[in-house]
């Protein structure tokens, strides 16, 4: 343990140390936002959109009579 705790830049305590692990756990800085990014080409709300635009499309051609 003490071995990956040296590899990863961490800290090993003793179990008698607990009062330090919770001191060291609550000065930790609050994470920073993550965003989260969506793909609109890969979103199933895309595909259903040109879907519906395409059958629009059909359904006005064969109302004209151009089909």
């Amino acid at each position: 343990m003490e071995e990956i705790a040296r590899v990863s830049h961490g800290k090993v305590l003793a179990p008698d140390k607990l009062e330090q692990l919770v001191q060291s756990l609550a000065s930790l800085p609050e994470p920073s936002p993550s965003i989260r990014r969506v793909q609109l080409w890969s979103h199933p709300a895309t595909a259903g959109l040109i879907l519906l635009l395409l059958t629009i499309f059909w359904i006005g051609r064969k109302a004209v009579g151009l089909v």
